[in-house]
């Protein structure tokens, strides 16, 4: 590592990141998904029909800015179908996952079945993108951050 510094100080990088995802995973493992209270991470907007757009930061990797400079736009944006809004728009940082299947049920009806399911891997789904967190996450972290 004395010949590549800037190498070395990536490799540690990408190594606490994969090290942290780990930790996240096997908390989640242990937690029954239908017990997580999802927290938004971006900021969102509904177009004229009604439907939710995500605004997401672009990720800035330098090298990919350098081969490819008409990638200056800052932000995707992700536009969610009506049951994919439904869902967004429930997310409030206090319901957990079980409630917001029951809500989608009911404000939704026969278009929403197998509503657990489906709440759980659209959540998971936002989850592997980084558009949401999960409380209890937060706390875990919080919790080790205070420990060292």
């Amino acid at each position: 590592c004395q010949w590549y510094p800037l190498f070395c100080l990536t490799l540690n990088f990408t190594f606490y990141i994969m090290l942290k995802r780990l930790k996240e995973k096997r908390l989640l493992k242990r937690i029954d998904a239908l017990e997580l209270v999802p927290v938004k991470v971006h900021d969102s907007t509904s177009n004229p029909k009604g439907l939710v757009i995500i605004k997401a930061p672009r990720s800035s990797n330098g090298w990919i800015m350098k081969l490819l400079p008409f990638l200056k736009v800052k932000y995707n944006y992700i536009e969610l179908d009506e049951l994919g809004s439904a869902v967004w728009n429930a997310i409030d940082g206090v319901s957990n996952a079980r409630e917001i299947a029951v809500r989608m049920e009911d404000l939704l009806g026969k278009k929403f079945t197998q509503a657990n399911e489906r709440v759980v891997k659209f959540l998971s789904g936002l989850y592997y993108n980084k558009h949401i967190t999960f409380k209890e996450l937060e706390v875990a972290v919080k919790e080790t951050n205070s420990k060292n």
